[in-house]
């Protein structure tokens, strides 16, 4: 597979995150687009509950999922998932024997009435059944200058007094760690947990927000911390006939 730039999109523009290719995602009962079969991108994603368009040659018959999981390649989903731009964040919690934190990449928000946030963290992980059990959790919004901060909670055999020991923090709502050096922070109260295969999403409802609003975020694709590139123009044939008008 050639290696291309990937998208994301930050304050209201496409930008470049080098390198990667670019994923599509198609849902379920969904043709790939003509104009997306032009494209130079090579992954295609495909999601659904239930049947998929699923043709590699874009898309021309339907198969139930049911028969397609056992050909599913896992291998070959983890690569394509690692071309997908993901932010870099860290959820803190309290709890009754002493305070944990970890790295998240699926961090996104969720609702804006009321303001919801959710991530995913995988059911065998240490801090799941804290985050569950909690009231508050918080979720620290990551700069380019805290990969360090990001690798140091992503160790999964820390002790909690070893995750929080040289890092500087205070205590939150009830006892919750705030780390002093992010940039921005998301205090949350549990609102949800649904069950997703080997992983929970949490749902958080958003009780505080503090820190810059303008910062450089950094983001992790292909095993590798990055900063968001260049700003890409994007206009549609639509752009054009309301100039030309």
């Amino acid at each position: 597979m050639p290696v291309r730039s990937s998208i994301c999109y930050r304050n209201s523009r496409l930008r470049t995150i080098s390198p990667g290719p670019i994923v599509f995602v198609l849902l379920a009962g969904c043709r790939l687009p003509d104009r997306w079969k032009r494209h130079p991108a090579r992954s295609v994603v495909l999601v659904a509950p239930r049947y998929l368009e699923v043709d590699m040659a874009y898309c021309k018959e339907s198969v139930p999922v049911q028969s397609m999981r056992a050909a599913i390649n896992v291998d070959v989903f983890k690569a394509i998932m690692r071309n997908v731009p993901m932010p870099v964040t860290i959820v803190t919690v309290a709890g009754e024997h002493g305070s944990r934190g970890i790295t998240i990449g699926s961090f996104t928000s969720a609702s804006l009435d009321p303001c919801l946030i959710s991530f995913n963290i995988k059911r065998t992980s240490r801090i799941h059944e804290m985050i569950i059990d909690a009231t508050w959790f918080a979720v620290h919004l990551l700069s380019t200058e805290h990969a360090h901060l990001s690798r140091h909670f992503a160790l999964s055999d820390l002790t909690p007094s070893e995750q929080f020991s040289g890092v500087a923090y205070h205590a939150g709502a009830s006892g919750t760690p705030i780390l002093d050096d992010a940039f921005a922070v998301i205090l949350c109260r549990l609102h949800s947990v649904f069950e997703a295969g080997d992983h929970s999403i949490i749902l958080g409802e958003v009780v505080e927000v503090s820190g810059t609003e303008t910062y450089a975020p950094m983001v992790y694709l292909n095993r590798a911390y990055r900063r968001i590139g260049e700003v890409i123009e994007a206009s549609t044939p639509l752009d054009s006939r309301r100039r030309s008008a």
